[in-house]
């Protein structure tokens, strides 16, 4: 019955007692309504279900849609493509198939809906599209890739669905001409049988393009697996497994083309066979038969039969040997590979000792890596018919080396070096005729050996020396001992001992030739410069002395400004061109790492390694890996060069050797430069030298010693930083214990206070004036020189923290003297961010006073460069020059522009010449004049009569001038800040700056000062203030702004002008006006707290009671209202007691 559309009957007119039957119609009806109701309910409850529902299934449709789409997209491909018309009509027979009469029957409704499998089903054998077709449609159009060569790192899942990835360590690797943007994906694939040998390991790997689709490579690309099952493989061997019809596509023939065909056919309904699951036993039936007709192709190629497990099946594949007898590095082997699919890795066989060359023409291997080589004709017994085999390697290159070649039975075969080169075995038979059987050997470089692009130091003033101490020193060589050329270090002082570091062998200040000298052990005090210089006494091999160029990466200078090379990143080797001009050589600097041994006891052979005088061109692998820094730290797990491959040297390894450099450099501004070199009036960084490495390093600073690390000890690291002054450096032992403590850092200042009171080489004196209180301090090193006496002063500023640091704008000569001398392992690091300038320069520097930043810091003042020419006269300098890290050129009437505190930098001066600097009246800016003043070295070298232009002076002894502008009839305004009845911690506020504008013109903001910056004046009566200068004349107002609130009151500013009574609440209102009558104003902003008042809260301590008595009242309402409901359905709806 559809209640729904029932009518409820007219009830006739009932006397006072209805009848019974009445009543139950009428208590029928009340259950019917209250059935609605629930009905309803349970609609909407369906209803909402259902919508709730939906997400969940539409994922799972859309999943299953989208397998639907490939596998109709599969069977659409296998023929030509269909118009609108032919569409319709397919689609036409398949849903109203007719019956052998030719009569058009209805099908079932279970069968209107075609499933997956009837999707995908090719079309009957009437509707198969001919060759030509199917050769146009079958075949995918080749998706064209751009393709570069790179290295990709596959991601290993743990099984074909590719839902999670695996962590049991497995790398896998694809190097080689890959598209852009390409990604690698690989599974392990399970073997049940694979002709009796013993499988290793068994991956899918799949490169996929851009786009998602399949890609082969073109040309064949190196693969590299690193699995754990490899650990204690000795040899192993490669094999591709393709199924019959990947086989034959590989053949030419059209015969075997046609096949191909028909095997592709079978393997695709192998395929859906084994997603059936074995449904019937026919299917199975003709996957047997295709599994038999695979392995009598494998035994017919020679090739070896496997059965995988595939899409829930097991499938038999032929497998092709890729690479035989490979001996595996690291848990991992590399190996070419032309196709992707499934790769097995299998336990080389070890009853035949290696590869037979009998029945082998050729085998390839890389360097450092080795095989092992037979020939079966070699086997001797009675009735054998060869007897007597010899080995002979037939390469006059050094590409390989054979072991035990007088072995008939086997040799070895180390590669060397990248080439080709040949083996022979030459046998005799019984009578007597003589055999030769030869294989061909290619040997491959481990991996690709590429540089980096590094920086030309020379030209930005950055100079490097190298001294070759040779190989012939026998472990480590003394500095102190009278003749440091004849043995090994046995003076404790210097030598290992715990690897720390030993202080104090040089003496502290550089002797009048330049160099430091030794301190006196018993010896007597010994030159330095033997070591870094080539000639009589010199402990330099002879002609091995070399200016070196071209160590320092360019991607950190483009970055940051910063000269930085490790060898713990790139090893360099001092082995490319030389400049037939300077003399000066290259060095090279790879992107692989060095070491010098495959020990696996220590650390240091574990990590990259500084060993310029040799080279790693034929990349021999060493068994260590890459796994600590130049600390001795062990590397993180997510450090990207954790695991890389170190290489081991092509030389015998050269452990002594010297590295000069020497650099002349600016001090900036606070001791801080560009963080960012593209944005160089953005944010700022502390200028610092850094160093880690071993064995000593010393750093001497205008010929004082700044930096001592010297002794032969571990790596450590040392660091100066300019924009404080403080030196730091590690002093760890090689086994650091819980007493091992780092020392104290020191300071510029403390290093030059130690060389005051220090031993000095003879000749030699420095002085100290002004207080360790004195905000500048001048140290004078005097030297008496075969010149005459040199004297060099060094001043030092005292910075806002109360550090001393060089005075801004200095020029400092920096000499660092390395020493590799303790043998067995050798690391490097250098990075320093120095704002150098070249020796034969001239460097410009603007600084402006008496005039407030906002002006100073916009104006550009040009000037103009005269340099002496060979006759005497000034010729106006045209031609580039560098401000910071930017590089300008002069206009054509050799103007140049600086803002104050920029400096420019002339290269390419003669420092034979002299030199002199014009400025060009600079323009007048809102009434403001300037005075302008030359100096040089802090004394004042303003020509006289031409007061807009310097004296000349030396390019070689002042190339640095400074050019002061003063500004004339600026004024000042002061600002007083009283806080009353303030309750809290600290105060902090800012106080902003404004300039009235003119007429219709807007204010502008000057200058911000913080709270932080007010100081106490002379009556220290509570009041804190601050004075604005360099001002030009006009209307000036302050603004506080972000006032802190009291603990308890609340804020009311007021500000005053000069001695004013009259306070204003707002600081636009409190003006103040510079003239040339007045050059200075004050202003008085006064906060004062008054004390908050808290109201008490409504229903005070009340509130629990009458929340208790309204929540009863509420409770006994509800209840009234649940037993009065009742009362009344009860005796509306029930039927009478007597009713039946």
């Amino acid at each position: 019955m559809n209640i729904t559309n029932r009518m409820p009957a007219e009830n006739p007119q009932i006397p006072e007692r209805k009848e019974p039957v009445e009543l139950t119609k009428r208590y029928g009806r009340m259950k019917i309504r209250k059935n609605r109701l629930t009905a309803l309910l349970l609609a909407f409850v369906m209803t909402a279900c259902l919508f709730w529902d939906i997400p969940a299934h539409a994922e799972d449709v859309s999943s299953s849609a989208g397998e639907g789409e490939k596998t109709s997209a599969v069977s659409e491909s296998s023929g030509p493509a269909a118009s609108p018309e032919d569409k319709g009509g397919a689609q036409s027979e398949a849903e109203t198939p007719t019956s052998s009469e030719g009569q058009t029957s209805e099908a079932p409704a279970s069968e209107k809906e075609p499933s997956e499998e009837q999707a995908s089903e090719a079309p009957s054998s009437e509707e198969q599209p001919s060759e030509e077709a199917k050769d146009s449609s079958s075949e995918p159009e080749e998706e064209h890739y751009e393709l570069e060569e790179q290295e990709l790192t596959a991601d290993v899942y743990t099984d074909e669905k590719r839902n999670e990835e695996s962590d049991d360590g497995t790398v896998i690797t694809v190097k080689g001409e890959l598209p852009e943007d390409a990604s690698v994906k690989a599974y392990p694939v399970e073997v049940e049988d694979f002709d009796g040998e013993k499988v290793l390991a068994a991956y899918d790997i799949t490169i996929y393009g851009p786009d998602g689709g399949e890609f082969q490579p073109e040309d064949p690309v190196q693969v590299s697996i690193s699995a754990p099952e490899l650990k204690d493989a000795d040899s192993v061997d490669i094999y591709h497994l393709k199924d019959a019809g990947d086989e034959e596509d590989d053949a030419e023939q059209e015969d075997a083309d046609e096949e191909d065909a028909d095997g592709k056919e079978t393997a695709a309904e192998e395929k859906d066979e084994a997603k059936d699951g074995g449904k019937d036993a026919d299917a199975g039936a003709e996957r047997d038969d295709a599994d038999e007709d695979t392995e009598k192709d494998a035994e017919e190629t020679g090739g070896v039969r496997a059965r995988v497990e595939l899409d829930g099946g097991t499938k038999a594949l032929n497998a092709a040997k890729v690479a035989e007898g490979v001996k595996p590095k690291n848990k991992r082997v590399r190996f070419k590979a032309e196709s992707f699919s499934i790769y097995v890795v299998t336990a080389a066989a070890s009853d035949d000792g290696g590869i037979d060359i009998s029945g082998t023409e050729s085998c390839t291997l890389q360097v450092g890596d080795n095989v092992t080589l037979r020939d079966s004709n070699s086997s001797w017994s009675w009735d054998s018919w060869s007897w007597n085999g010899s080995w002979k390697n037939n390469d006059k290159n050094g590409i390989i080396n054979l072991t035990d070649p007088d072995n008939y039975n086997h040799v070895t075969v180390y590669g060397e070096k990248p080439g080709k080169a040949s083996v022979s075995y030459t046998y005799y038979t019984t009578y007597g005729n003589e055999y030769t059987d030869t294989i061909d050997i290619e040997v491959e470089a481990a991996g690709e050996l590429h540089t980096v692009d590094t920086l030309n130091s020379w030209s930005l003033g950055v100079n490097l020396e190298m001294f070759d101490y040779g190989y012939s020193r026998s472990g480590s060589f003394s500095i102190l001992n009278s003749n440091p050329g004849d043995g090994l270090c046995t003076d404790p002082q210097e030598g290992y001992t715990d690897g720390t570091t030993k202080e104090g062998l040089l003496q502290r200040v550089v002797g009048s030739d330049g160099f430091p000298h030794t301190i006196d052990a018993g010896h007597g005090s010994q030159q330095m410069s033997k070591w870094f210089t080539t000639g009589s006494g010199s402990e330099v091999l002879r002609g091995t002395y070399q200016p070196a160029n071209y160590l320092f990466l360019k991607s950190n200078y483009d970055a940051d400004g910063s000269f930085h090379y490790s060898s713990a990143e790139n090893f360099a080797a001092l082995n490319g061109a030389t400049d037939d001009s300077t003399g000066v050589q290259n060095f090279t600097v790879y992107d692989k790492l060095g070491t010098p041994s495959n020990d696996t006891r220590y650390y240091y052979y574990k990590r990259g390694n500084f060993l310029p005088y040799n080279t790693i061109n034929n990349m021999r692998e060493s068994s260590n890996q890459n796994e600590y820094d130049l600390y001795g730290k062990q590397l993180d797990d997510d450090d990207p060069k954790k695991g890389a491959p170190l290489y081991l040297m092509d030389q015998q390894v050269n452990f002594h050797f010297g590295l000069y450099m020497n650099t002349d450099f600016l001090q900036p501004e606070g001791g801080l430069v560009p963080k960012d070199k593209a944005d160089p009036d953005g944010e700022k960084k502390p200028m610092k030298f850094q160093f880690t490495g071993d064995d000593d390093l010393w750093v001497y600073i205008d010929g004082v010693l700044i930096l001592d690390l010297g002794g032969i000890h571990d790596a450590q690291n040392g660091t100066i930083d300019f924009s404080t002054g403080v030196v730091t450096w590690t002093d760890t032992p090689t086994e650091p214990t819980e007493e091992s403590k780092e020392p104290e850092p020191t300071s510029i200042k403390d290093m030059l206070d130690k060389a005051v009171d220090g031993n000095l080489p003879n000749g030699t004196r420095i002085s100290k004036t002004g207080d360790d209180d004195d905000p500048t301090i001048t140290y004078t090193v005097t030297q008496n020189t075969q010149e005459g006496t040199k004297t060099t002063d060094i001043v030092l500023e005292k910075n806002a923290d109360g550090k001393y640091t060089y005075k801004d704008y200095s020029r400092h000569t920096l000499q660092m003297f390395y020493m590799e001398r303790g043998s067995g392992a050798s690391n490097l690091a250098i990075d320093f961010n120095l704002q150098t300038v070249p020796k034969d320069s001239v460097t410009v520097t603007k600084q402006v006073k008496d005039l407030n930043p906002y002006w100073a810091d916009q104006k550009e003042y040009n000037m103009q460069l005269y340099v002496e020419d060979e006759e005497g006269d000034y010729q106006l300098h045209r031609g580039e020059y560098t401000i910071g890290t930017e590089t300008y050129s002069t206009g054509e009437d050799g103007t140049f522009s600086l803002k104050g505190d920029q400096r420019a930098v002339f290269s390419g001066i003669d420092v034979n010449k002299r030199y002199y600097v014009k400025e060009i009246d600079p323009d007048e800016t809102d009434g403001i004049s300037y005075k302008t003043t030359f100096s040089t070295g802090g004394e004042d070298c303003t020509d006289p009569e031409k007061t807009d232009q310097s004296e000349p002076v030396s390019v070689e002894n002042e190339p640095d001038m400074t050019v002061t502008n003063t500004a004339q009839g600026t004024g000042s305004i002061t600002v007083t800040k009283k806080l009353e009845g303030f309750t809290g911690d600290n105060f902090d506020a800012q106080f902003e700056l404004w300039k009235v504008g003119a007429g219709s013109e807007a204010d502008v903001e000057i200058q911000t000062a913080s709270y932080d910056d007010f100081k106490d004046p002379d009556d220290n009566n509570g009041t804190k203030s601050y004075t604005f200068t360099g001002l030009p004349d006009g209307t000036y107002y302050v603004v506080e702004t972000g006032s802190t609130k009291s603990t308890s009151g609340i804020l009311k500013t007021t500000y005053t002008v000069g001695d004013s009574t009259d306070a204003k609440d707002d600081g636009k209102e409190a003006q103040v006006t510079l003239n040339g009558e007045q050059k200075s104003g004050s202003i008085l902003i006064t906060n004062t707290y008054y004390g908050e008042y808290t109201l008490p809260k409504a229903g005070g301590s009340g509130t629990l009671p009458f929340q208790i008595i309204g929540t009863v009242i509420l409770l006994g309402a509800a209840a009234g209202l649940g037993f009065w409901l009742y009362r009344n359905k009860k005796k509306k709806g029930a039927p009478p007691k007597d009713s039946s």
